[in-house]
């Protein structure tokens, strides 16, 4: 991830998961923070104007109907291994606060909440805070300016009144990088 963000009309930087097409990854001042599409979207990197979270037929190797492997009719020899532990959720799944705050205006870095759109994480000298929007609204990580807790018909997927959650729009500024070796798993894996 770039050190710095980029001047509007960008503000971030974007990049494909590198495990997980339904996943994404923002960069923010040099740290990239794994980002969710809204259920039944996929990151699309290439849209124009994009990225966006799109549907999965038009995100290549992201397509649930191409190279579906044929059923097996025995058992696997591995078996799957127990958790050792169980997976944090809400807030407490956000790592990536900052150990400082930053500035003034900005004061606090947010995160929209991993399973609740009416809920954001709001990070204190590195610690997600869970906080909840005024009843009726929803958090907007994409307003401008904000984020801010707004009306949930301009939060994708979060609009009780939707069938289907639209695509979001995301600029980017740079491709794609192409492996050169092994990467960890997730938005870790950013290293531009």
């Amino acid at each position: 991830c770039p050190a710095e963000n980029p001047p509007p009309p960008a503000w971030s930087t974007y990049f494909s998961h590198p495990s997980d097409c339904t996943k994404f990854c923002q960069c923010n001042w040099g740290v990239a923070i794994e980002q969710d599409c809204p259920a039944g979207l996929a990151f699309n990197i290439n849209a124009s104007p994009g990225p966006v979270c799109d549907w999965p037929r038009n995100v290549p190797g992201c397509n649930p109907d191409e190279n579906t492997p044929a059923p097996t009719h025995a058992p696997t020899t591995a078996p799957t291994p127990a958790p050792t532990e169980p997976a944090p959720v809400g807030c407490e799944s956000i790592t990536q606060c900052p150990a400082e705050n930053p500035p003034p205006p900005a004061w606090s870095t947010y995160f929209s909440h991993p399973s609740d759109c009416t809920k954001f994480c709001q990070c204190n000298w590195g610690v997600a805070i869970e906080q909840d929007c005024p009843a009726g609204l929803a958090f907007n990580i994409n307003a401008s300016p904000g984020p801010v807790c707004d009306w949930p018909r301009n939060v994708p997927g979060c609009n009780p009144d939707e069938n289907t959650p639209a695509p979001t729009h995301a600029p980017t500024t740079a491709p794609t990088p192409a492996p050169t070796e092994p990467a960890p798993v997730g938005c870790e894996s950013i290293t531009q």
